[in-house]
């Protein structure tokens, strides 16, 4: 191989590859996919690069609370004026010393694309795999309906600067709660 072409391959494989690899995960509320492979750097399931939820569409509120009830975790019900921990990983480090980055966190009307920006965690040079928390509050007066739970990782790096994160959450009180909840009855248990 000849010199040149040799390092034409080097080089398009590291421009390649950076560009194909994740770099958030969204721990909880727990992110929309699965989180297949985490603590990894680079995992597959934990970032894109498709602005709003990364191309990820929203689930049922119905199908996520049966998933959830059976997987006896709780479901992501916030009521208007609660506090809550929003859990990140920083799954691939893009840390940019000269113009730190950022992790936005907000809440998103689908419908009407509108946003609330609930906190922000500024980037710090921490490795991949590093946890980031910050608490959070549902603002007063949201309207009660499904919304998604966004995180934006800004790297501030130009290739590429942008990676997308969504949990799927319900802003309702605990009386609302209660008409999702399917009621059945349970079979006897035969021995």
């Amino acid at each position: 191989m000849k010199p040149s072409v040799f390092m034409y391959c080097i080089l398009c494989s590291v421009v390649a590859v950076p560009t194909c690899m994740s770099h958030v995960c969204l721990l909880s509320p727990p992110q929309r996919g699965s989180m297949v492979g985490i603590n990894k750097p680079g995992a597959p399931d934990c970032g894109l690069k498709n602005a709003t939820c990364g191309g990820r569409a929203a689930e049922a509120s119905t199908v996520i609370l049966r998933y959830r009830l059976c997987r006896n975790s709780i479901p992501a019900y916030f009521k208007p004026g609660q506090n809550f921990t929003v859990i990140i990983q920083k799954n691939l480090d893009h840390f940019n010393m000269s113009m730190p980055g950022n992790f936005n966190i907000s809440l998103l009307d689908e419908k009407a694309m509108k946003y609330t920006r609930l906190g922000m965690i500024p980037d710090t040079s921490d490795p991949s795999l590093t946890l980031y928390s910050a608490i959070v509050k549902i603002p007063d007066g949201m309207a009660k309906q499904a919304y998604a739970l966004q995180v934006v990782y800004n790297t501030m790096d130009p290739a590429p600067p942008l990676f997308y994160q969504c949990s799927d959450v319900t802003v309702a009180t605990m009386e609302d709660t209660l008409q999702f909840v399917p009621l059945t009855r349970a079979k006897p248990l035969v021995v």
